[in-house]
């Protein structure tokens, strides 16, 4: 009886941990497709280890960054801080990552864009979709057609929405909360700021890894 009773406290306390840990915390990487400090974050920061921290994160990338748009006669019109490409760029991502919600799969895919010079190019995101095996069944029609431009004026909503105004690129937020110390942390150390969050059992990459600014003090 004991020994039952015991193998079902360390069930409910391994339960417990992995109800805690498994995408445990929100994070929104909002960013833009030619923005140099976005391809910095995305492929130093959030790519290198995201496979192991993936269990404990439910993400979403938001390529829209310091965008407007407006609704006219019947369609999107779109301006964006790095130009016309940049806005394709955007709505090309858009459209991928719209249809497919593997989360590791959509930074592998966004990793492998914003390490290619074209950027904006049809072909470059494309490939990189295939390269992961991302469904691209609709995205010829989605990028030249209004469900890009519906998809994209998204993710321009959830970013104007934002709450303080998007004031640097990217920004990165926890749990739906803006926080600059955090927003700073991320950039320098993406991994230790997760870390930090994730209650319960930690990884091993968590190991000795401490937020950023303690290190400065």
């Amino acid at each position: 009886m004991v020994n039952s009773f015991i193998a079902v406290s360390i069930s409910l306390f391994v339960l417990n941990n992995i109800v805690e840990n498994v995408n445990g915390m929100k994070v929104a990487v909002y960013y833009e497709a030619l923005c140099g400090d976005s391809v910095d974050f995305i492929t130093h920061q959030l790519y290198p280890h995201f496979s192991e921290l993936s269990d404990y994160i439910d993400l979403e990338l938001i390529p829209y960054g310091k965008a407007v748009h407006n609704y006219n006669n019947g369609s999107y019109e779109f301006s964006c801080q790095h130009g016309p490409s940049e806005c394709k760029g955007n709505k090309l991502q858009s459209c991928i990552l719209a249809h497919n919600d593997d989360q590791l799969k959509q930074v592998q895919f966004v990793n492998c864009i914003m390490r290619r010079r074209s950027r904006s190019s049809s072909s470059t995101v494309k490939g990189c979709a295939r390269q992961y095996h991302l469904d691209v069944e609709n995205f010829d029609s989605c990028s030249k057609g209004s469900e890009g431009d519906r998809l994209l004026a998204g993710m321009g909503d959830k970013t104007l929405a934002l709450d303080p105004s998007i004031s640097f690129v990217p920004t990165i937020i926890f749990d739906g909360k803006y926080n600059e110390d955090v927003q700073n942390d991320s950039l320098v150390d993406f991994v230790a700021v997760v870390c930090s969050k994730i209650g319960g059992t930690k990884p091993s990459i968590c190991e000795n890894r401490h937020l950023p600014r303690r290190l400065w003090n």
